[in-house]
C-alpha cells in the first residue's frame, strides 16, 4: 500500500510540473531555432556549433518531458 502511494505522489507531481516545464523548454526551443534562422551559420563556425548545441540539448529535454507526461498518464492509468 505504501509504494502505491509513492508511486501516486509521484505522478502528481509530474502531472504538476512537466507541463510548464515542457511549455517552458518548448518556448526556449523555439527562440533557438528562430536564433539559427536568423543568424548566418557560416559566417562563426565557434558560434554555431554553440548555438546548434544549444538546440539540441533544447531538443532533448523537450522529448524528455514528453515522455515524462506520457509515463505519467500511463502510471495513472494503472494505479
Amino acid at each position: 500500500m505504501e509504494f502505491k502511494m509513492i508511486i501516486e505522489d509521484d505522478v502528481l507531481r509530474a502531472e504538476m510540473l512537466a507541463p510548464l516545464a515542457l511549455e517552458l523548454e518548448e518556448e526556449r526551443r523555439n527562440e533557438q531555432e528562430q536564433l539559427i534562422r536568423n543568424y548566418d551559420l557560416w559566417d562563426d563556425t565557434a558560434e554555431s556549433n554553440e548555438v546548434l548545441a544549444k538546440l539540441a540539448d533544447s531538443v532533448r529535454v523537450v522529448d524528455a518531458l514528453r515522455d515524462l507526461t506520457y509515463k505519467a498518464e500511463e502510471a495513472k492509468l494503472i494505479t
